[in-house]
């Protein structure tokens, strides 16, 4: 990586990191960009070169909350998903990697909800950020049809799209806020994806 590359990295963990704190502190009505810029010590054209706007910028921040980072990320999660032989276990180390994110990314994501009801440009980015996690999240479903454990009765096209709704995040943030712990959400998705995904009679 060329040194001016690794600074404008540097200069994007830095404003991911103070734009976290903004966020929740303010909310995203309240944090503002120069408050972001001066937050990580950068300038504000430095800022809006790398992310062009607040809800970019946002949108950001949930993905960094949800790749994670060393052993708790997200690609080492899905790795060890990929390396399982058995059904259960692949969707409990599934259900587990969901809640990581989801401790990881709650905040953050109940700031994003609440800006995309008054923000426009939030819920185009959030549309945009959905369908991304469709894309990423079918490596799941097309592992299980390669290990022979995926049902075969409905078409895997409505597998994948039934899937992606049931481990969406907005899921976790309506949950948590009715009262339902971490550990209670990821014990219904256990259940839930296992109905849905494996044969009838599993």
């Amino acid at each position: 990586m060329k040194l001016r590359e690794q600074q404008a990295e540097t200069a994007r963990k830095l404003i991911r990191s103070a734009a976290l704190a903004a966020f929740i502190e303010s909310g995203y009505a309240g944090a503002t960009m120069s408050e972001i810029a001066d937050r990580a010590g950068v300038a504000r054209q430095t800022l809006y070169n790398l992310f062009e706007s607040k809800a970019s910028l946002l949108i950001a921040v949930i993905n960094d909350r949800v790749r994670g980072a060393e052993q708790r990320s997200q690609e080492n999660d899905h790795r060890r998903v990929l390396q399982a032989d058995d059904p259960d276990e692949m969707i409990e180390l599934f259900a587990r990697s969901t809640a990581g994110i989801a401790e990881r990314s709650l905040p953050v994501l109940r700031i994003a909800y609440e800006a995309a009801a008054m923000d426009g440009e939030v819920a185009k980015q959030l549309q945009i950020s959905e369908e991304d996690r469709f894309q990423a999240q079918s490596f799941f479903i097309d592992a299980l049809a390669a290990k022979g454990f995926l049902r075969t009765d409905m078409p895997i096209d409505e597998l994948k799209r039934g899937f992606w709704l049931i481990a969406s995040p907005q899921l976790v943030v309506s949950a948590t806020q009715s009262a339902w712990t971490i550990d209670s959400y990821i014990a219904w998705l256990e259940q839930t994806v296992k109905g849905f995904l494996l044969p009838p009679d599993h």
